[in-house]
């Protein structure tokens, strides 16, 4: 295993401004409009496959009742998690299909699937890249860029005991501002427009609950994806965050605020791929680059940066680089506590 986990050139994973950054990468026009190409068959695909993984994980223990067909039941949630995430992703870019019905009709749905409205998730997501490792940071909520390994472990805590799955979806429904000049007027408006908010959300888990039933019984449904969703789901967005927006130990920012900026794409091993980062989640790097780029065009996008001599910043993989993170740091500490001796 690579003991560094940072690109060669750790220039590019800080840079000073956004737009140093867009220069560097240097896109014709041309390469833009290919990039920017919605190509609907490859999204209503996407979303089928993901449908049918859904439907199919309660089926495959349905037919193999096991506790390794339980393991693996969960194991394809958190892939069914993500990759609804990654629509509600393209889908909160407008970038999912070209109509834009479809696009919002889609990525409701799908919010729906993972718990929480596009809305929310569009607001938080939004403040996220403009405000990246700052305190205007949605996501700060997985975690601060200067937090070491050792630091991240307890909070994961958190995760496993449902703290941050709800304090996610607070943040969410308070992103959600429709409606929001009545649900000021007295608690029952509140309540009323939080139940309104969340009325989709409820009928698809409704659905996916009945599906449950029928096939292996209402408590799988709990086991195999409400907890899941709840615990497991939360601390690998957390182990991610930490790898794709870490600062380096190796180049930690300067004392004005300039490098904030850091974001990595990850070599990602083929598990990784199918569990922690489907649908292209690992070009993570040309996501906040090009962030209207459509998630099925990040591929090209990379390979255009790459002929045009742009080294994309990587991390060898997701746990891959957790462990070189962590050995770096503690390499720090001891260098440290024998200067101090």
């Amino acid at each position: 295993m690579n003991s560094e986990p940072y690109s060669r050139n750790e220039g590019n994973e800080v840079p000073q401004r956004y737009r140093d950054i867009l220069r560097k990468a240097g896109l014709s026009s041309d390469q833009m409009r290919e990039l920017l190409e919605l190509r609907d068959s490859k999204g209503a695909f996407d979303v089928a496959v993901t449908v049918a993984t859904a439907v199919f994980t309660p089926v495959l223990f349905y037919l193999f009742p096991h506790p390794i067909t339980g393991v693996v039941c969960v194991l394809l949630t958190i892939r069914v998690l993500n990759s609804f995430a990654q629509v509600v992703h393209g889908s909160g870019h407008g970038k999912l299909f070209t109509s834009r019905f479809w696009n919002d009709a889609v990525g409701d749905f799908a919010a729906a699937m993972v718990g929480y409205t596009r809305h929310g998730h569009r607001a938080a997501h939004q403040r996220h890249h403009i405000h990246l490792n700052t305190p205007e940071d949605a996501d700060l909520i997985w975690g601060h860029p200067h937090e070491k390994v050792a630091e991240m472990a307890p909070r994961w805590l958190g995760d496993i005991f449902f703290v941050s799955a709800i304090k996610r979806l607070l943040q969410y429904l308070g992103g959600d501002k429709r409606g929001g000049a009545d649900a000021k007027a007295s608690l029952l408006a509140s309540l009323w427009g939080l139940a309104w908010k969340m009325m989709p959300v409820a009928l698809v888990q409704l659905t996916l609950l009945a599906l449950y039933w029928v096939l292996v019984g209402p408590e799988y449904y709990f086991l195999f994806y409400v907890l899941p969703v709840m615990t497991l789901y939360p601390a690998q967005i957390r182990l991610r965050t930490m790898v794709e927006h870490s600062f380096s130990p190796l180049a930690p920012p300067s004392a004005d605020g300039d490098g904030v900026w850091v974001t990595r794409s990850i070599k990602a091993n083929p598990l990784e791929r199918f569990v922690l980062a489907p649908l292209g989640m690992e070009y993570h790097f040309e996501h906040h680059l090009l962030p209207a780029v459509p998630y099925y065009n990040l591929p090209r996008a990379r390979k255009m940066l790459e002929e045009n001599g742009f080294e994309v910043p990587t991390a060898p993989g997701y746990f891959g680089y957790v462990v070189s993170k962590w050995r770096t740091e503690r390499r720090q500490e001891l260098a440290l506590a024998k200067a101090d001796v």
